[in-house]
Order: C-alpha cells, then sequence, then structure tokens
C-alpha cells in the first residue's frame, strides 16, 4: 500500500482519519458475523473507513468491495421444473470475501504503545 502525495509532514486531521478508519474496521470486525452474507448497509460502513484512509493519503483501492461481487441474495430456489429461482431486492456479498478484505486492510495498521492517548498507525510500503 503506498501513501499518495507529498513527503514529509502529514495534513492536521491524518492522524484523526486514520484512527477513524481504524475503529471503524476494527468494530466491524469484532461485531460481526461472516458466515453468510454481509448486506450492503455493512460493506457501505466498510468503505466509508476506507474512504477516511483514502482522504489521509493513502492508496486502499484494492481492499474495496467490487461492485462485481454484490449479488441480490437468492430467496428461494424451486423444486421441480418449472419455477422461478427467486431474488431479493438487497444487495449483498460473500462473507469470505468480505473478511478477506477486512483482515488485509486491518493487518496495515500498527499500534504504538507510546505515550498516552495510545497511538494507532497504518502503516505501507514507502510511496513511489
Amino acid at each position: 500500500m503506498t501513501k499518495r502525495g507529498e513527503t514529509g509532514s502529514s495534513p492536521p486531521d491524518h492522524g484523526d482519519r486514520v484512527r477513524r478508519a481504524y475503529v471503524l474496521l476494527a468494530a466491524i470486525r469484532k461485531n460481526f458475523d461472516f458466515w453468510g452474507n454481509v448486506s450492503q448497509a455493512v460493506v457501505d460502513e466498510y468503505h466509508r473507513a476506507l474512504d477516511h484512509l483514502s482522504a489521509a493519503g493513502y492508496d486502499v483501492e484494492e481492499f474495496r468491495i467490487p461492485k462485481s461481487a454484490m449479488k441480490h441474495p437468492v430467496l428461494s430456489v424451486p423444486m421441480g421444473r418449472g419455477g422461478r429461482t427467486q431474488y431479493g431486492q438487497d444487495f449483498v456479498v460473500k462473507g469470505s470475501l468480505f473478511v478477506i478484505k477486512l483482515d488485509a486492510v486491518l493487518g496495515y495498521f500498527t499500534e504504538g504503545e507510546g505515550a498516552a492517548p495510545r497511538q494507532i498507525g497504518f502503516q505501507g510500503p514507502p510511496g513511489e
């Protein structure tokens, strides 16, 4: 992951955006059951956290859930011939893909146990 923009000092809201992203991502990871499908609402919250990192200058596009992965859930499958599969109106993504993306982006976070308050950083490869 690379950080966009200038090298040197970070913008004033950089640390706040990184903290906001971490808190959102950690809350999603801690409080959600990933065994089934993940709703569009949860994906939107996840993307909001990625937006904070993007605004802080990090390239996080590869961690986004692609629109092509969002599908209408199957509600019922007909038994026998002639029936039609019924799909829900909302979009969902498979929990397995979601947790892979979430765990991947969380892997870039580092926690510093320096002076109070606790510092949370985001480590990526050096910019090009």
